[in-house]
Protein backbone atom coordinates (compact mmCIF):
# COMPACT_ATOMS: atom_id res chain seq x y z
CA UNK A 1 0.00 0.00 0.00
CA UNK A 2 1.32 3.44 -0.92
CA UNK A 3 2.43 5.50 2.06
CA UNK A 4 0.21 8.48 2.84
CA UNK A 5 2.30 11.69 3.14
CA UNK A 6 2.35 13.20 6.64
CA UNK A 7 2.68 16.96 7.15
CA UNK A 8 3.43 18.87 10.37
CA UNK A 9 2.64 22.60 10.67
CA UNK A 10 4.54 24.42 13.44
CA UNK A 11 2.88 27.59 14.77
CA UNK A 12 4.48 30.27 16.90
CA UNK A 13 3.31 31.59 20.24
CA UNK A 14 0.94 34.13 18.71
CA UNK A 15 -2.80 33.67 18.82
CA UNK A 16 -4.04 30.48 17.18
CA UNK A 17 -7.28 28.94 18.45
CA UNK A 18 -8.10 25.43 17.26
CA UNK A 19 -11.27 24.03 18.86
CA UNK A 20 -13.24 21.01 17.68
CA UNK A 21 -16.45 22.01 15.94
CA UNK A 22 -15.53 25.69 15.58
CA UNK A 23 -13.93 27.67 12.73
CA UNK A 24 -10.16 28.10 13.13
CA UNK A 25 -9.24 31.48 14.59
CA UNK A 26 -6.15 33.61 14.37
CA UNK A 27 -5.54 37.35 14.25
CA UNK A 28 -2.61 36.98 11.86
CA UNK A 29 -2.66 36.34 8.12
CA UNK A 30 0.53 34.27 8.38
CA UNK A 31 -1.43 31.65 10.32
CA UNK A 32 -4.37 31.65 7.90
CA UNK A 33 -1.76 30.92 5.22
CA UNK A 34 -0.80 27.77 7.15
CA UNK A 35 -4.47 26.83 7.58
CA UNK A 36 -5.02 27.20 3.84
CA UNK A 37 -2.10 24.96 2.87
CA UNK A 38 -3.10 22.37 5.46
CA UNK A 39 -6.66 22.34 4.10
CA UNK A 40 -5.40 21.58 0.59
CA UNK A 41 -3.15 18.81 1.92
CA UNK A 42 -6.24 17.25 3.49
CA UNK A 43 -8.05 17.59 0.17
CA UNK A 44 -5.24 15.53 -1.38
CA UNK A 45 -5.88 12.80 1.20
CA UNK A 46 -2.68 13.50 3.15
CA UNK A 47 -2.32 13.42 6.93
CA UNK A 48 -1.96 16.75 8.73
CA UNK A 49 -0.74 17.53 12.26
CA UNK A 50 -0.48 20.88 14.05
CA UNK A 51 2.10 21.82 16.69
CA UNK A 52 2.33 24.95 18.81
CA UNK A 53 5.93 26.04 19.20
CA UNK A 54 6.42 25.20 22.90
CA UNK A 55 3.97 22.31 23.14
CA UNK A 56 4.91 18.74 22.23
CA UNK A 57 1.31 17.65 21.59
CA UNK A 58 0.57 17.35 17.87
CA UNK A 59 -3.14 16.75 17.21
CA UNK A 60 -4.02 15.10 13.90
CA UNK A 61 -6.25 17.49 11.95
CA UNK A 62 -9.11 15.91 10.03
CA UNK A 63 -10.78 19.11 8.82
CA UNK A 64 -10.11 22.86 9.06
CA UNK A 65 -12.84 24.55 7.03
CA UNK A 66 -15.62 25.30 7.61
CA UNK A 67 -14.98 23.97 11.13
CA UNK A 68 -12.07 22.21 12.81
CA UNK A 69 -12.07 18.50 13.59
CA UNK A 70 -9.06 16.75 15.12
CA UNK A 71 -8.11 13.43 16.72
CA UNK A 72 -5.93 12.49 19.67
CA UNK A 73 -2.50 14.10 19.60
CA UNK A 74 0.83 12.35 19.13
CA UNK A 75 3.94 13.43 21.01
CA UNK A 76 6.46 15.38 18.95
CA UNK A 77 9.37 13.59 20.63
CA UNK A 78 8.00 10.14 19.80
CA UNK A 79 10.57 8.61 17.45
CA UNK A 80 7.85 6.75 15.56
CA UNK A 81 6.35 10.09 14.54
CA UNK A 82 8.32 11.04 11.43
CA UNK A 83 6.52 13.59 9.21
CA UNK A 84 7.47 13.80 5.55
CA UNK A 85 7.28 17.60 5.57
CA UNK A 86 7.49 20.34 8.23
CA UNK A 87 6.09 23.82 7.65
CA UNK A 88 7.13 27.07 9.34
CA UNK A 89 6.01 30.64 8.65
CA UNK A 90 7.95 33.95 8.73
CA UNK A 91 10.07 33.32 11.86
CA UNK A 92 13.11 31.11 11.23
CA UNK A 93 13.79 30.80 14.96
CA UNK A 94 11.04 28.18 15.04
CA UNK A 95 12.96 26.17 12.47
CA UNK A 96 16.15 26.37 14.51
CA UNK A 97 14.42 25.16 17.69
CA UNK A 98 12.53 22.16 16.27
CA UNK A 99 13.79 21.13 12.85
CA UNK A 100 16.79 19.13 14.07
CA UNK A 101 14.52 16.61 15.82
CA UNK A 102 13.06 15.44 12.50
CA UNK A 103 16.10 15.44 10.21
CA UNK A 104 14.54 13.47 7.36
CA UNK A 105 11.52 15.72 6.88
CA UNK A 106 11.41 18.20 4.01
CA UNK A 107 11.73 21.66 5.57
CA UNK A 108 9.32 24.25 4.15
CA UNK A 109 9.53 27.94 5.04
CA UNK A 110 6.43 29.98 4.22
CA UNK A 111 7.53 33.51 3.41
CA UNK A 112 4.18 35.18 4.00
CA UNK A 113 5.55 38.73 3.69
CA UNK A 114 8.76 40.75 3.55
CA UNK A 115 7.97 42.63 6.76
CA UNK A 116 11.43 44.18 6.78
CA UNK A 117 10.45 46.28 3.74
CA UNK A 118 7.84 48.09 5.84
CA UNK A 119 10.49 49.90 7.89
CA UNK A 120 14.07 49.79 9.20
CA UNK A 121 12.93 48.38 12.55
CA UNK A 122 12.15 45.11 10.77
CA UNK A 123 15.68 44.63 9.49
CA UNK A 124 18.16 44.32 12.32
CA UNK A 125 21.25 42.17 12.26
CA UNK A 126 19.52 39.75 14.64
CA UNK A 127 16.95 39.16 11.88
CA UNK A 128 19.72 38.37 9.43
CA UNK A 129 21.29 35.96 11.91
CA UNK A 130 18.00 34.10 12.30
CA UNK A 131 17.69 33.80 8.53
CA UNK A 132 21.22 32.45 8.39
CA UNK A 133 20.60 29.85 11.09
CA UNK A 134 17.08 28.87 10.10
CA UNK A 135 17.44 28.69 6.34
CA UNK A 136 21.05 27.66 5.91
CA UNK A 137 20.80 24.00 6.85
CA UNK A 138 17.18 23.14 7.44
CA UNK A 139 14.99 24.62 4.69
CA UNK A 140 14.47 22.77 1.43
CA UNK A 141 11.71 24.90 -0.10
CA UNK A 142 10.39 28.43 0.34
CA UNK A 143 6.74 29.13 -0.42
CA UNK A 144 5.75 32.69 -1.15
CA UNK A 145 2.88 34.81 -2.44
CA UNK A 146 3.90 35.95 -5.92
CA UNK A 147 6.89 36.02 -8.30
CA UNK A 148 8.03 39.49 -7.21
CA UNK A 149 8.16 38.45 -3.57
CA UNK A 150 10.06 35.34 -4.61
CA UNK A 151 12.59 37.39 -6.62
CA UNK A 152 13.39 39.62 -3.66
CA UNK A 153 13.52 36.66 -1.28
CA UNK A 154 15.89 34.82 -3.61
CA UNK A 155 18.37 37.69 -3.67
CA UNK A 156 18.02 38.41 0.03
CA UNK A 157 18.52 34.85 1.23
CA UNK A 158 21.25 34.27 -1.32
CA UNK A 159 23.30 36.94 0.45
CA UNK A 160 22.29 36.41 4.06
CA UNK A 161 21.92 32.64 4.36
CA UNK A 162 23.70 31.10 1.37
CA UNK A 163 20.27 29.88 0.23
CA UNK A 164 20.10 30.33 -3.53
CA UNK A 165 17.98 27.66 -5.18
CA UNK A 166 15.62 29.75 -7.30
CA UNK A 167 13.73 26.67 -8.52
CA UNK A 168 12.87 25.86 -4.91
CA UNK A 169 10.99 29.11 -4.44
CA UNK A 170 7.41 28.10 -5.21
CA UNK A 171 4.32 30.28 -5.46
CA UNK A 172 1.54 29.21 -3.06
CA UNK A 173 -0.43 32.36 -2.22
CA UNK A 174 -2.64 32.92 0.81
CA UNK A 175 -5.98 33.19 -0.98
CA UNK A 176 -9.26 31.52 0.02
CA UNK A 177 -10.82 28.06 0.06
CA UNK A 178 -13.84 26.87 -1.92
CA UNK A 179 -15.52 26.20 1.43
CA UNK A 180 -15.13 29.84 2.51
CA UNK A 181 -16.59 31.12 -0.74
CA UNK A 182 -19.54 28.74 -0.60
CA UNK A 183 -20.34 29.74 2.98
CA UNK A 184 -20.19 33.47 2.22
CA UNK A 185 -22.35 33.10 -0.90
CA UNK A 186 -24.93 31.32 1.24
CA UNK A 187 -24.84 33.81 4.11
CA UNK A 188 -24.67 37.17 2.33
CA UNK A 189 -27.40 38.52 0.05
CA UNK A 190 -26.22 41.67 -1.73
CA UNK A 191 -29.60 43.34 -1.45
CA UNK A 192 -29.91 42.66 2.26
CA UNK A 193 -26.36 43.75 2.98
CA UNK A 194 -26.82 47.01 1.07
CA UNK A 195 -29.98 47.71 3.05
CA UNK A 196 -28.06 47.13 6.28
CA UNK A 197 -25.37 49.53 5.06
CA UNK A 198 -28.00 52.17 4.32
CA UNK A 199 -27.35 52.19 0.58
CA UNK A 200 -29.79 52.98 -2.19
CA UNK A 201 -29.69 51.53 -5.68
CA UNK A 202 -28.08 54.74 -6.95
CA UNK A 203 -25.30 54.82 -4.36
CA UNK A 204 -21.77 53.67 -5.21
CA UNK A 205 -20.10 52.30 -2.09
CA UNK A 206 -16.30 52.22 -1.83
CA UNK A 207 -15.01 50.14 1.07
CA UNK A 208 -11.63 49.95 2.79
CA UNK A 209 -11.71 46.66 4.68
CA UNK A 210 -8.35 47.27 6.38
CA UNK A 211 -6.66 50.02 8.33
CA UNK A 212 -5.15 53.18 6.81
CA UNK A 213 -1.63 51.92 7.53
CA UNK A 214 1.43 54.14 7.15
CA UNK A 215 2.41 52.33 3.93
CA UNK A 216 -0.98 53.02 2.37
CA UNK A 217 -1.81 56.06 0.25
CA UNK A 218 -4.75 56.86 2.51
CA UNK A 219 -3.97 60.57 2.80
CA UNK A 220 -4.14 61.02 -0.97
CA UNK A 221 -7.41 59.11 -1.19
CA UNK A 222 -9.09 61.04 1.63
CA UNK A 223 -8.11 64.39 0.15
CA UNK A 224 -9.31 63.32 -3.29
CA UNK A 225 -12.57 61.92 -1.92
CA UNK A 226 -13.39 65.22 -0.17
CA UNK A 227 -12.63 67.15 -3.34
CA UNK A 228 -14.69 64.80 -5.54
CA UNK A 229 -17.74 65.14 -3.28
CA UNK A 230 -17.32 68.92 -3.32
CA UNK A 231 -17.26 68.77 -7.14
CA UNK A 232 -20.59 66.94 -7.21
CA UNK A 233 -19.81 63.23 -6.77
CA UNK A 234 -23.03 62.75 -4.84
CA UNK A 235 -23.36 59.00 -5.51
CA UNK A 236 -20.15 58.09 -3.68
CA UNK A 237 -20.17 56.64 -0.16
CA UNK A 238 -16.93 55.63 1.53
CA UNK A 239 -16.79 53.01 4.31
CA UNK A 240 -13.62 52.94 6.44
CA UNK A 241 -13.73 49.66 8.37
CA UNK A 242 -11.46 50.06 11.38
CA UNK A 243 -8.62 52.45 12.09
CA UNK A 244 -6.05 50.54 14.11
CA UNK A 245 -5.68 47.36 16.11
CA UNK A 246 -5.00 48.31 19.73
CA UNK A 247 -1.66 46.48 19.83
CA UNK A 248 -0.43 47.99 16.56
CA UNK A 249 1.23 51.10 17.98
CA UNK A 250 3.43 51.65 14.91
CA UNK A 251 0.33 52.61 12.91
CA UNK A 252 -0.85 55.33 15.30
CA UNK A 253 0.21 58.20 12.97
CA UNK A 254 -2.05 56.91 10.20
CA UNK A 255 -4.97 56.69 12.62
CA UNK A 256 -4.36 60.24 13.81
CA UNK A 257 -4.44 61.55 10.24
CA UNK A 258 -7.89 60.02 9.67
CA UNK A 259 -9.24 61.36 12.96
CA UNK A 260 -8.00 64.85 12.11
CA UNK A 261 -9.46 64.56 8.61
CA UNK A 262 -12.85 63.67 10.09
CA UNK A 263 -12.78 66.73 12.37
CA UNK A 264 -11.84 69.03 9.50
CA UNK A 265 -14.34 67.48 7.06
CA UNK A 266 -17.18 66.53 9.36
CA UNK A 267 -19.72 67.60 6.75
CA UNK A 268 -18.80 64.38 4.87
CA UNK A 269 -19.99 62.42 7.90
CA UNK A 270 -23.20 64.37 8.46
CA UNK A 271 -24.07 64.16 4.76
CA UNK A 272 -23.61 60.36 4.79
CA UNK A 273 -20.73 60.28 2.30
CA UNK A 274 -18.16 59.12 4.88
CA UNK A 275 -18.90 56.23 7.22
CA UNK A 276 -16.10 55.35 9.66
CA UNK A 277 -16.29 52.40 12.03
CA UNK A 278 -13.28 53.24 14.18
CA UNK A 279 -13.56 50.30 16.58
CA UNK A 280 -11.54 47.45 15.12
CA UNK A 281 -13.64 44.68 16.66
CA UNK A 282 -16.95 46.14 15.53
CA UNK A 283 -15.51 46.67 12.06
CA UNK A 284 -14.32 43.07 11.98
CA UNK A 285 -17.82 41.89 12.86
CA UNK A 286 -19.08 43.60 9.67
CA UNK A 287 -16.54 41.84 7.45
CA UNK A 288 -16.49 40.18 5.02
CA UNK A 289 -20.25 40.85 4.88
CA UNK A 290 -19.95 44.53 3.89
CA UNK A 291 -17.73 43.58 0.95
CA UNK A 292 -20.76 41.88 -0.58
CA UNK A 293 -22.80 45.08 -0.36
CA UNK A 294 -20.12 47.43 -1.66
CA UNK A 295 -19.35 48.32 -5.28
CA UNK A 296 -15.59 48.99 -5.17
CA UNK A 297 -12.78 47.93 -2.83
CA UNK A 298 -10.00 50.35 -1.89
CA UNK A 299 -6.40 49.09 -2.00
CA UNK A 300 -4.03 52.03 -2.37
CA UNK A 301 -0.38 52.16 -1.34
CA UNK A 302 2.52 54.54 -1.52
CA UNK A 303 5.13 53.91 -4.19
CA UNK A 304 7.66 51.63 -2.53
CA UNK A 305 9.51 48.36 -2.73
CA UNK A 306 7.04 47.01 -0.16
CA UNK A 307 4.09 47.76 -2.46
CA UNK A 308 5.92 46.39 -5.51
CA UNK A 309 5.96 42.88 -4.06
CA UNK A 310 3.15 42.95 -1.49
CA UNK A 311 0.32 40.46 -1.20
CA UNK A 312 -2.68 42.28 0.25
CA UNK A 313 -5.22 40.12 2.08
CA UNK A 314 -7.84 42.81 1.55
CA UNK A 315 -7.37 42.50 -2.22
CA UNK A 316 -8.11 38.77 -1.97
CA UNK A 317 -11.17 39.52 0.16
CA UNK A 318 -12.42 41.96 -2.46
CA UNK A 319 -11.81 39.42 -5.22
CA UNK A 320 -13.71 36.73 -3.34
CA UNK A 321 -16.70 39.10 -3.14
CA UNK A 322 -16.34 40.03 -6.83
CA UNK A 323 -15.47 43.67 -6.10
CA UNK A 324 -13.57 45.81 -8.63
CA UNK A 325 -10.69 47.57 -6.86
CA UNK A 326 -9.48 51.16 -6.85
CA UNK A 327 -5.79 50.33 -6.92
CA UNK A 328 -2.53 52.26 -7.03
CA UNK A 329 -0.11 51.44 -9.82
CA UNK A 330 2.91 49.34 -8.98
CA UNK A 331 1.42 46.32 -7.20
CA UNK A 332 1.61 42.77 -8.52
CA UNK A 333 -2.07 41.90 -8.75
CA UNK A 334 -3.12 45.32 -9.98
CA UNK A 335 -0.42 45.49 -12.66
CA UNK A 336 -0.30 41.87 -13.76
CA UNK A 337 -2.83 39.18 -13.00
CA UNK A 338 -5.96 41.23 -12.14
CA UNK A 339 -5.35 44.36 -14.22
CA UNK A 340 -8.71 44.11 -16.02
CA UNK A 341 -10.54 44.23 -12.69
CA UNK A 342 -8.91 47.33 -11.23
CA UNK A 343 -9.23 51.09 -11.61
CA UNK A 344 -5.65 52.31 -11.52
CA UNK A 345 -4.52 55.54 -9.88
CA UNK A 346 -1.08 57.06 -9.45
CA UNK A 347 0.27 57.04 -5.87
CA UNK A 348 0.34 60.53 -4.33
CA UNK A 349 -1.47 62.18 -7.24
CA UNK A 350 -4.63 63.78 -5.82
CA UNK A 351 -5.79 65.06 -9.22
CA UNK A 352 -5.51 61.57 -10.71
CA UNK A 353 -7.58 60.14 -7.85
CA UNK A 354 -10.21 62.86 -8.27
CA UNK A 355 -10.46 62.13 -11.99
CA UNK A 356 -11.02 58.42 -11.31
CA UNK A 357 -13.62 59.12 -8.60
CA UNK A 358 -15.56 61.51 -10.84
CA UNK A 359 -15.58 58.95 -13.65
CA UNK A 360 -16.87 56.31 -11.23
CA UNK A 361 -19.58 58.68 -9.99
CA UNK A 362 -20.63 59.65 -13.53
CA UNK A 363 -20.86 56.07 -14.78
CA UNK A 364 -17.93 56.45 -17.19
CA UNK A 365 -16.28 53.26 -15.89
CA UNK A 366 -18.07 49.98 -16.57
CA UNK A 367 -18.17 48.47 -13.10
CA UNK A 368 -20.16 45.47 -14.34
CA UNK A 369 -17.36 44.49 -16.75
CA UNK A 370 -14.79 44.92 -14.02
CA UNK A 371 -16.86 42.82 -11.63
CA UNK A 372 -16.94 40.02 -14.22
CA UNK A 373 -13.16 40.31 -14.65
CA UNK A 374 -12.70 40.12 -10.88
CA UNK A 375 -14.84 36.97 -10.70
CA UNK A 376 -12.58 35.41 -13.33
CA UNK A 377 -9.48 36.40 -11.38
CA UNK A 378 -10.93 35.11 -8.11
CA UNK A 379 -11.71 31.77 -9.69
CA UNK A 380 -8.09 31.47 -10.88
CA UNK A 381 -6.62 31.88 -7.37
CA UNK A 382 -8.89 29.65 -5.28
CA UNK A 383 -6.72 27.51 -3.02
CA UNK A 384 -7.79 24.20 -4.60
CA UNK A 385 -6.18 25.41 -7.86
CA UNK A 386 -2.97 27.05 -6.64
CA UNK A 387 -1.84 25.00 -3.61
CA UNK A 388 -1.88 21.26 -4.51
CA UNK A 389 0.67 21.63 -7.32
CA UNK A 390 3.47 23.05 -5.12
CA UNK A 391 2.72 20.48 -2.40
CA UNK A 392 3.08 17.60 -4.83
CA UNK A 393 6.22 19.11 -6.42
CA UNK A 394 7.95 19.42 -3.04
CA UNK A 395 7.13 15.86 -2.08
CA UNK A 396 8.55 14.55 -5.37
CA UNK A 397 11.76 16.60 -5.21
CA UNK A 398 12.60 15.89 -1.55
CA UNK A 399 15.36 17.37 0.56
CA UNK A 400 18.42 19.25 -0.60
CA UNK A 401 21.50 17.13 -0.09
CA UNK A 402 24.38 18.19 2.13
CA UNK A 403 26.60 18.14 -0.97
CA UNK A 404 24.31 20.59 -2.78
CA UNK A 405 24.39 22.95 0.18
CA UNK A 406 28.18 22.81 0.36
CA UNK A 407 28.54 23.46 -3.36
CA UNK A 408 26.30 26.51 -3.01
CA UNK A 409 28.42 27.82 -0.14
CA UNK A 410 31.52 27.58 -2.30
CA UNK A 411 29.76 29.24 -5.22
CA UNK A 412 28.61 32.13 -3.05
CA UNK A 413 32.14 32.56 -1.77
CA UNK A 414 32.99 33.86 -5.25
CA UNK A 415 29.93 36.11 -5.25
CA UNK A 416 31.08 37.70 -1.99
CA UNK A 417 34.55 38.02 -3.45
CA UNK A 418 33.04 39.87 -6.42
CA UNK A 419 31.46 42.29 -3.95
CA UNK A 420 34.83 42.91 -2.41
CA UNK A 421 36.33 43.52 -5.86
CA UNK A 422 33.57 45.98 -6.77
CA UNK A 423 32.23 43.72 -9.51
CA UNK A 424 28.89 42.89 -7.92
CA UNK A 425 26.68 44.04 -10.79
CA UNK A 426 28.46 41.77 -13.28
CA UNK A 427 28.46 38.69 -11.07
CA UNK A 428 24.98 38.87 -9.57
CA UNK A 429 22.59 40.00 -12.31
CA UNK A 430 18.89 39.18 -11.73
CA UNK A 431 17.32 36.92 -14.33
CA UNK A 432 14.14 38.94 -14.76
CA UNK A 433 13.79 42.45 -16.30
CA UNK A 434 12.08 45.42 -14.68
CA UNK A 435 12.86 46.91 -11.30
CA UNK A 436 14.77 43.88 -10.10
CA UNK A 437 17.21 44.18 -13.00
CA UNK A 438 18.51 47.41 -11.50
CA UNK A 439 21.12 46.37 -8.97
CA UNK A 440 21.38 49.85 -7.42
CA UNK A 441 17.61 49.82 -6.77
CA UNK A 442 17.99 46.53 -4.96
CA UNK A 443 20.91 47.83 -2.89
CA UNK A 444 18.84 50.78 -1.74
CA UNK A 445 15.65 48.89 -0.91
CA UNK A 446 17.37 46.01 0.85
CA UNK A 447 19.66 48.26 2.93
CA UNK A 448 22.60 46.41 1.47
CA UNK A 449 25.11 47.68 4.00
CA UNK A 450 23.49 45.75 6.84
CA UNK A 451 23.07 42.65 4.72
CA UNK A 452 26.65 42.77 3.52
CA UNK A 453 28.06 43.24 7.00
CA UNK A 454 26.09 40.23 8.21
CA UNK A 455 27.24 38.27 5.17
CA UNK A 456 30.86 39.01 6.01
CA UNK A 457 30.33 37.57 9.50
CA UNK A 458 28.88 34.43 7.95
CA UNK A 459 31.85 34.05 5.63
CA UNK A 460 34.14 34.12 8.65
CA UNK A 461 32.04 31.55 10.53
CA UNK A 462 32.08 29.26 7.48
CA UNK A 463 35.90 29.36 7.32
CA UNK A 464 35.86 31.11 3.95
CA UNK A 465 37.57 34.14 5.42
CA UNK A 466 39.10 37.06 3.61
CA UNK A 467 39.32 40.74 4.67
CA UNK A 468 35.92 41.73 3.29
CA UNK A 469 34.25 43.70 6.09
CA UNK A 470 35.85 47.10 5.50
CA UNK A 471 35.75 46.67 1.73
CA UNK A 472 32.00 45.99 1.73
CA UNK A 473 31.32 48.85 4.10
CA UNK A 474 33.18 51.35 1.94
CA UNK A 475 31.70 49.97 -1.28
CA UNK A 476 28.09 50.00 -0.02
CA UNK A 477 28.45 53.42 1.59
CA UNK A 478 29.73 54.88 -1.67
CA UNK A 479 26.40 53.88 -3.23
CA UNK A 480 24.34 55.56 -0.55
CA UNK A 481 23.31 52.33 1.16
Amino acid sequence: MEKIPTLLFVFGARVVNIVNGQPPYTSLSENTHMFLIAQEALRLGWRVYFKMMHDNDCPEIKAIYPTVHYNTAVNFDDQSFQPDMMFFVNYPVYIVETRYKKPNAIGVFILNAHYWLEGPEGFGLNTVELWRQGLGNDVDFILTQNPRMADIGYKLFNITAKWAWRDRFLIAPNTYTPEALAEENTCFSRGQVRAEMGLTENDIAIINSGGPWTWTDAETFYQAFARAVALGATRLKFFQMGLRQLQNLSQAPAEEFVRLFIIQNYDLVTSGHLIVEDDWRRASDCLPKYNYGADIGLNVSKESAENYQAHRVRFIDYAKAGLPVLQTMGSYYGDVSAHKAVISVEPGNVDNYVDALMKINNGEIDLTAKRIAMHDFAESIVSSKVIPGPLQSMLRAGRLSAMEREQMRLQLYYVYRAVRDDDFENRFTPENPGLMANADWFFEKCRIRKIALAASKEIISANYYFPINDAITAWATSRGA
